[in-house]
Protein backbone atom coordinates (compact mmCIF):
# COMPACT_ATOMS: atom_id res chain seq x y z
CA UNK A 1 0.00 0.00 0.00
CA UNK A 2 3.09 2.04 0.31
CA UNK A 3 3.23 4.93 -2.13
CA UNK A 4 7.05 5.59 -3.10
CA UNK A 5 7.80 9.12 -2.56
CA UNK A 6 11.52 9.19 -4.44
CA UNK A 7 13.85 12.03 -4.15
CA UNK A 8 15.19 12.81 -7.51
CA UNK A 9 18.94 13.23 -5.66
CA UNK A 10 18.73 9.92 -4.33
CA UNK A 11 17.96 8.67 -7.63
CA UNK A 12 20.54 10.63 -9.10
CA UNK A 13 22.95 9.26 -6.75
CA UNK A 14 22.14 6.06 -6.33
CA UNK A 15 22.57 5.66 -10.57
CA UNK A 16 25.82 7.04 -10.18
CA UNK A 17 26.83 4.51 -7.88
CA UNK A 18 25.20 1.66 -9.99
CA UNK A 19 27.40 3.06 -12.85
CA UNK A 20 30.18 3.44 -10.93
CA UNK A 21 30.11 -0.22 -9.67
CA UNK A 22 29.66 -1.24 -13.54
CA UNK A 23 32.55 0.76 -14.70
CA UNK A 24 35.33 -0.66 -12.20
CA UNK A 25 33.69 -3.99 -13.07
CA UNK A 26 33.92 -3.94 -16.38
CA UNK A 27 38.29 -2.67 -15.74
CA UNK A 28 38.53 -5.80 -13.65
CA UNK A 29 37.26 -8.41 -16.29
CA UNK A 30 38.95 -7.14 -19.43
CA UNK A 31 42.28 -6.32 -17.06
CA UNK A 32 43.79 -4.80 -20.30
CA UNK A 33 46.01 -2.72 -18.12
CA UNK A 34 46.53 0.04 -20.69
CA UNK A 35 44.55 3.86 -21.74
CA UNK A 36 41.60 1.86 -21.67
CA UNK A 37 41.56 0.63 -18.02
CA UNK A 38 42.31 3.83 -16.79
CA UNK A 39 39.65 5.63 -18.47
CA UNK A 40 37.20 3.60 -16.86
CA UNK A 41 39.00 4.18 -13.60
CA UNK A 42 38.89 7.50 -14.14
CA UNK A 43 35.14 7.77 -14.96
CA UNK A 44 33.79 5.60 -11.81
CA UNK A 45 35.65 7.62 -9.78
CA UNK A 46 33.86 10.75 -11.02
CA UNK A 47 30.44 8.87 -10.76
CA UNK A 48 31.57 8.18 -7.10
CA UNK A 49 32.05 11.91 -6.38
CA UNK A 50 28.84 12.54 -7.83
CA UNK A 51 27.25 10.55 -6.07
CA UNK A 52 28.11 11.71 -2.78
CA UNK A 53 27.62 15.04 -3.87
CA UNK A 54 24.21 14.32 -5.03
CA UNK A 55 23.75 12.91 -1.10
CA UNK A 56 24.39 15.81 -0.04
CA UNK A 57 21.96 18.39 -2.06
CA UNK A 58 19.28 15.49 -1.24
CA UNK A 59 16.82 16.62 1.28
CA UNK A 60 14.21 14.52 3.33
CA UNK A 61 11.50 16.20 3.00
CA UNK A 62 10.70 18.83 0.07
CA UNK A 63 8.65 20.77 2.40
CA UNK A 64 9.20 21.82 5.67
CA UNK A 65 6.76 20.11 7.42
CA UNK A 66 6.28 23.54 10.10
CA UNK A 67 5.22 25.03 6.66
CA UNK A 68 2.92 22.66 5.21
CA UNK A 69 1.38 22.52 8.52
CA UNK A 70 -0.05 26.17 8.57
CA UNK A 71 -1.47 26.21 5.00
CA UNK A 72 -4.90 24.76 5.68
CA UNK A 73 -5.14 27.12 9.19
CA UNK A 74 -6.55 30.10 8.52
CA UNK A 75 -8.96 27.97 5.73
CA UNK A 76 -10.51 26.02 8.98
CA UNK A 77 -10.39 29.28 11.14
CA UNK A 78 -12.35 31.39 8.43
CA UNK A 79 -15.39 29.02 8.17
CA UNK A 80 -15.06 28.47 12.33
CA UNK A 81 -15.60 31.99 12.42
CA UNK A 82 -18.36 32.13 10.15
CA UNK A 83 -20.51 29.74 11.76
CA UNK A 84 -19.70 31.22 15.50
CA UNK A 85 -21.44 34.24 13.73
CA UNK A 86 -24.26 32.59 12.60
CA UNK A 87 -24.64 31.25 16.40
CA UNK A 88 -23.54 27.84 15.59
CA UNK A 89 -22.25 26.07 19.03
CA UNK A 90 -22.16 21.99 18.02
CA UNK A 91 -18.91 19.90 17.40
CA UNK A 92 -18.41 18.57 13.43
CA UNK A 93 -20.94 15.47 12.03
CA UNK A 94 -19.39 13.87 9.03
CA UNK A 95 -22.21 12.09 7.57
CA UNK A 96 -21.41 9.28 5.32
CA UNK A 97 -22.44 9.54 1.50
CA UNK A 98 -20.50 6.77 -0.08
CA UNK A 99 -23.41 3.88 0.76
CA UNK A 100 -25.88 6.89 0.85
CA UNK A 101 -27.80 8.48 -2.01
CA UNK A 102 -25.39 11.83 -1.39
CA UNK A 103 -22.57 9.95 -3.02
CA UNK A 104 -19.74 11.27 -0.65
CA UNK A 105 -19.43 12.23 2.78
CA UNK A 106 -20.51 15.36 4.37
CA UNK A 107 -19.54 17.76 7.35
CA UNK A 108 -22.74 18.93 9.53
CA UNK A 109 -22.49 21.26 12.26
CA UNK A 110 -25.73 21.81 13.89
CA UNK A 111 -26.44 24.88 15.83
CA UNK A 112 -26.35 22.83 19.21
CA UNK A 113 -27.11 19.03 19.17
CA UNK A 114 -27.31 16.89 16.69
CA UNK A 115 -30.39 15.32 16.12
CA UNK A 116 -30.78 13.91 13.19
CA UNK A 117 -29.32 14.08 9.46
CA UNK A 118 -30.47 17.10 7.04
CA UNK A 119 -32.56 15.61 4.14
CA UNK A 120 -31.05 18.10 1.55
CA UNK A 121 -27.44 19.59 0.27
CA UNK A 122 -28.42 23.16 0.99
CA UNK A 123 -25.09 24.38 2.73
CA UNK A 124 -27.32 26.45 5.09
CA UNK A 125 -29.61 24.00 6.54
CA UNK A 126 -32.98 25.01 8.47
CA UNK A 127 -35.12 21.96 8.78
CA UNK A 128 -37.14 20.63 12.05
CA UNK A 129 -34.44 18.67 13.99
CA UNK A 130 -32.17 19.69 11.85
CA UNK A 131 -30.82 23.01 12.04
CA UNK A 132 -26.70 24.07 10.87
CA UNK A 133 -24.37 24.21 8.25
CA UNK A 134 -23.62 21.57 5.55
CA UNK A 135 -20.30 21.50 3.72
CA UNK A 136 -17.77 19.79 2.22
CA UNK A 137 -15.20 18.18 4.74
CA UNK A 138 -11.78 19.87 4.80
CA UNK A 139 -10.26 16.56 4.49
CA UNK A 140 -12.27 15.46 1.30
CA UNK A 141 -9.17 16.66 -1.39
CA UNK A 142 -7.08 14.67 0.83
CA UNK A 143 -8.98 11.24 1.10
CA UNK A 144 -9.85 11.26 -2.60
CA UNK A 145 -5.87 11.69 -3.43
CA UNK A 146 -5.07 8.22 -1.13
CA UNK A 147 -8.28 6.91 -2.85
CA UNK A 148 -6.33 7.35 -6.45
CA UNK A 149 -3.12 6.82 -5.23
CA UNK A 150 -2.94 3.69 -3.11
CA UNK A 151 -5.35 0.56 -3.07
CA UNK A 152 -7.74 1.77 -0.24
CA UNK A 153 -10.48 -0.34 1.19
CA UNK A 154 -13.29 0.46 3.71
CA UNK A 155 -12.54 -1.17 6.90
CA UNK A 156 -15.88 -3.02 8.49
CA UNK A 157 -14.66 -2.54 12.32
CA UNK A 158 -13.17 0.09 14.34
CA UNK A 159 -10.20 -2.24 14.66
CA UNK A 160 -9.27 -2.51 11.24
CA UNK A 161 -10.19 0.97 10.39
CA UNK A 162 -6.89 1.48 12.69
CA UNK A 163 -5.15 -0.49 11.00
CA UNK A 164 -5.96 1.43 7.64
CA UNK A 165 -5.31 4.87 9.49
CA UNK A 166 -1.93 3.26 10.83
CA UNK A 167 -1.25 2.08 6.65
CA UNK A 168 -2.04 5.74 5.34
CA UNK A 169 -0.58 7.98 8.13
CA UNK A 170 2.35 5.65 8.31
CA UNK A 171 3.15 4.51 4.73
CA UNK A 172 0.90 6.60 2.03
CA UNK A 173 1.35 9.89 4.06
CA UNK A 174 3.97 9.73 6.26
CA UNK A 175 2.39 12.55 8.97
CA UNK A 176 3.45 10.47 11.88
CA UNK A 177 6.04 7.93 13.04
CA UNK A 178 3.34 5.79 14.47
CA UNK A 179 -0.73 5.79 14.63
CA UNK A 180 -2.79 3.37 17.52
CA UNK A 181 -5.96 3.50 18.68
CA UNK A 182 -9.32 1.65 19.45
CA UNK A 183 -12.48 1.78 21.23
CA UNK A 184 -12.55 3.67 24.46
CA UNK A 185 -16.15 3.50 25.97
CA UNK A 186 -18.88 4.56 23.52
CA UNK A 187 -16.31 6.31 21.71
CA UNK A 188 -12.90 6.02 19.22
CA UNK A 189 -9.54 7.24 19.89
CA UNK A 190 -6.65 7.84 17.67
CA UNK A 191 -3.09 8.62 18.33
CA UNK A 192 -0.71 10.28 16.14
CA UNK A 193 2.34 10.04 17.42
CA UNK A 194 5.59 12.17 15.94
CA UNK A 195 2.86 13.75 14.01
CA UNK A 196 4.50 16.32 11.80
CA UNK A 197 2.16 19.25 11.60
CA UNK A 198 1.79 19.82 14.87
CA UNK A 199 2.44 23.92 13.99
CA UNK A 200 -0.73 23.57 12.51
CA UNK A 201 -2.24 22.20 15.49
CA UNK A 202 -0.57 25.07 17.51
CA UNK A 203 -2.42 28.08 15.36
CA UNK A 204 -5.96 26.61 15.52
CA UNK A 205 -5.95 26.20 19.19
CA UNK A 206 -4.38 29.60 19.23
CA UNK A 207 -7.08 30.87 17.59
CA UNK A 208 -9.93 28.52 19.82
CA UNK A 209 -9.19 24.83 20.63
CA UNK A 210 -13.09 24.90 19.30
CA UNK A 211 -11.58 25.26 16.05
CA UNK A 212 -10.59 21.68 15.67
CA UNK A 213 -13.97 20.08 16.74
CA UNK A 214 -15.56 22.55 14.84
CA UNK A 215 -14.04 22.29 11.80
CA UNK A 216 -11.00 20.13 12.41
CA UNK A 217 -7.76 20.45 10.12
CA UNK A 218 -7.81 17.96 6.32
CA UNK A 219 -5.92 15.11 8.45
CA UNK A 220 -7.97 14.72 11.89
CA UNK A 221 -10.90 15.19 9.05
CA UNK A 222 -9.89 12.64 6.67
CA UNK A 223 -9.68 9.75 9.21
CA UNK A 224 -13.29 11.06 11.14
CA UNK A 225 -14.18 10.82 6.90
CA UNK A 226 -13.03 7.47 7.22
CA UNK A 227 -14.32 6.04 10.43
CA UNK A 228 -18.05 7.20 9.39
CA UNK A 229 -17.86 5.17 5.97
CA UNK A 230 -16.30 2.33 7.63
CA UNK A 231 -18.97 2.06 10.43
CA UNK A 232 -21.63 3.41 8.07
CA UNK A 233 -23.14 6.11 10.84
CA UNK A 234 -22.80 9.96 11.50
CA UNK A 235 -19.59 10.21 13.74
CA UNK A 236 -18.84 13.43 15.74
CA UNK A 237 -15.36 15.19 16.32
CA UNK A 238 -15.02 15.18 20.20
CA UNK A 239 -11.69 16.18 20.75
CA UNK A 240 -8.93 16.81 18.80
CA UNK A 241 -5.83 17.68 21.57
CA UNK A 242 -2.36 17.54 21.07
CA UNK A 243 0.18 15.99 24.02
CA UNK A 244 1.98 18.55 26.49
CA UNK A 245 5.08 17.44 24.90
CA UNK A 246 3.52 18.11 21.45
CA UNK A 247 4.67 14.61 20.45
CA UNK A 248 1.37 13.39 19.28
CA UNK A 249 -2.08 14.41 18.50
CA UNK A 250 -5.25 12.32 19.98
CA UNK A 251 -8.73 12.69 18.25
CA UNK A 252 -12.00 11.15 19.91
CA UNK A 253 -14.29 10.09 17.70
CA UNK A 254 -18.11 9.74 18.89
CA UNK A 255 -20.61 7.69 16.83
CA UNK A 256 -23.69 9.25 16.74
CA UNK A 257 -26.45 8.03 18.42
CA UNK A 258 -28.77 8.51 15.13
CA UNK A 259 -28.06 7.47 12.17
CA UNK A 260 -28.46 8.98 8.37
CA UNK A 261 -32.12 8.94 6.93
Amino acid sequence: MKVSRLDPYWTGSLACALAAVLLISLALLTNRGDLTTASLILAAVVCIITSIMLIILSRGDPVDPRIAGLLPVQGCINLCRVCADLGLKGNSYLIPGMRESRGSTMQFIPVTAYSRSPATGDSFVSEEDANGVLTVPSGAPLLAWTRENAKLILSGSVEEWVVLAREIGEEVLGIADAIDGGWSGDCVTLTMKGYRFMDGCDAMRKESPRCCTMNPCPVCSMFACLLAESMGQVVEVRSCSPSSDRRSVTMILCPATVDTP
